[in-house]
């Protein structure tokens, strides 16, 4: 695939825009994998804006990962994470419920809520 080697190379915009172009063209059996996929390679580009302080970039990033993934609780906790990290308490404290909603109640769930 041409977006697997883009990925090798860090190219995530067209890495991205390739995945998406063979999505339109895949048939439903094996779309919500590539969605899957997409979403994760979001989630990559998101970390990549995070490392270099780009945190508006990553939240953008990770919230288009959440699209393929809602109830990712991976997903959830690192949207959390950009979010502090911008200073946005109040929409911190709606993604905790979020989390909650969203979610099968676990010892770190109660944990990050307190």
């Amino acid at each position: 695939f041409r977006a697997e080697c883009l990925l090798q190379f860090c190219d995530f915009n067209a890495a991205i825009s390739n995945y998406e172009f063979a999505l339109s063209l895949t048939d439903k059996d094996i779309a919500e994998e590539w969605k899957r996929r997409l979403g994760f390679i979001h989630l990559l580009y998101s970390q990549c804006m995070y490392d270099e302080h780009k945190y508006n970039e990553a939240l953008s990033e990770v919230e288009l990962a959440l699209k393929s993934e809602p109830n990712n609780f991976s997903y959830q906790c690192r949207r959390l994470n950009y979010l502090l990290a911008l200073k946005r308490h109040k929409e911190c404290f709606a993604q905790v419920q979020c989390i909650f909603d969203s979610n099968e109640p676990t010892a770190e769930m109660y944990i990050l809520r307190a």
